[in-house]
């Protein structure tokens, strides 16, 4: 027994030694799988295709201003008397005062009133000022005690007369106690309005 635990860590170690030096050893190059090794080729880029050249057209020859033609002076409108005389009547119509801006100097035609709606229109409102939501009043499900009342209404085993509608009820107690003069009688009539005006 005290020997065990000595050859049983000799033989951990001698098998751990064996395994360690597989691991290590590395396998001989061999033929086969120095062929099978993928190789990379990096292929040449394309050359660019040669732009041609344009033709260059000769440039019309320009005419040669003759010596002998002359333009004619241009003539000035000397203003007569008589279109003196109408300018300065002063019963002569007078034309309207056009004080609009030629159509070159208008640029683009951007004006401030086609902006402002567009800037203010990208402009969030603040929850504050914003319109109120309508109010809507959703109407009520089918309870199951109506949907029980349905079905037997509906094949016939429903006893005539009989109902289970609150309202319907309740409108029943106020008619029944509409003339009423006793005190209690006065306070289950009241009771029914309240209930009436609060469920229907």
């Amino acid at each position: 027994m005290r020997w065990a635990q000595p050859v049983a860590i000799a033989v951990v170690i001698v098998v751990h030694g064996l395994m360690l030096g597989v691991l290590l050893r590395s396998p001989a190059p061999s033929g086969a799988a120095e062929e099978a090794r993928l190789a990379v080729y990096w292929l040449p880029r394309p050359l660019p295709a040669p732009v041609p050249l344009p033709l260059a057209t000769p440039a019309p020859p320009m005419p040669q201003p003759a010596a002998s033609q002359r333009l004619p002076a241009p003539r000035v409108a000397t203003p007569t008397i008589a279109s003196h005389a109408a300018a300065v009547d002063p019963q002569a119509p007078r034309a309207a005062l056009d004080l609009s801006v030629p159509g070159s100097l208008m640029g683009s035609g951007i004006d401030a009133a086609s902006l402002v709606p567009r800037l203010l229109g990208d402009r969030e409102v603040h929850p504050a000022f914003q319109p109120k939501p309508k109010r809507f009043r959703m109407k009520a499900g089918m309870t199951p005690e109506q949907i029980v009342h349905g079905i037997f209404q509906l094949i016939g085993a429903w006893p005539p007369g009989y109902t289970v509608d609150p309202c319907r009820l309740t409108r029943q107690q106020i008619d029944y106690l509409r003339n009423a003069v006793d005190e209690m009688d006065r306070d289950l009539l009241r009771e029914s309005l309240i209930r009436h005006s609060q469920d229907c």
